[in-house]
């Protein structure tokens, strides 16, 4: 996007919301996660919009402004949930658990187990991915013992034909020897 020149998209401006955050400045952070919602809008770019989102609900957590966290976290856990973001759910919902911690307990524990869920899931595909992965190192493993093996056979199959060889190529000069021997001596 830089590199083109355009600096006024959704997903950098969204960038640059988070390092204002991480820079301590919320007001300028707020400023471009705020314009990166409509360019996100146009350009059907749901993740970075809940990103966005979440971003904003963040910075108003942080500032003690529960409802305007709770409507923003609400749009970003809409989305994440739509679209199965599983990492925004996750986020969204612990940010909507903690807001709502303040205000009203059933709907705190509402998000924090599909928060929980979300990250269940996340590590669900992590540990099938460990277990494809572990099955597919061990089957790779078995190959190149067998390739070994096979390979130590061939080597020890040539070093048996190599002196059989050598074996008869000594024999059949001890036998030359002996018949030029004998051919003399009569």
């Amino acid at each position: 996007y830089l590199l083109r020149g355009d600096v006024d998209d959704g997903y950098t401006h969204v960038l640059t919301g988070h390092t204002y955050v991480s820079l301590g400045n919320g007001m300028r952070a707020t400023e471009h996660y705020r314009k990166s919602i409509p360019l996100l809008i146009s350009d059907n770019n749901f993740k970075d919009l809940a990103d966005a989102y979440i971003g904003l609900a963040r910075l108003y957590e942080k500032g003690n402004k529960n409802d305007s966290s709770i409507y923003y976290a609400k749009k970003g856990f809409s989305i994440a949930q739509n679209a199965s973001f599983k990492k925004w759910v996750y986020e969204t919902g612990l940010i909507l658990a903690r807001v709502y911690e303040k205000v009203d307990a059933a709907e705190a524990l509402h998000y924090f187990k599909l928060s929980m869920a979300a990250k269940d899931s996340m590590f669900n595909v992590r540990k099938v991915t460990e277990t494809l992965s572990s099955r597919y190192n061990e089957q790779l493993r078995q190959k190149e013992a067998e390739t070994a093996k096979i390979n130590y056979q061939h080597r020890v199959r040539t070093y048996i034909l190599l002196a059989t060889l050598c074996f008869f190529l000594v024999l059949a000069v001890i036998l030359y020897r002996n018949n030029r021997h004998k051919q003399k001596a009569k």
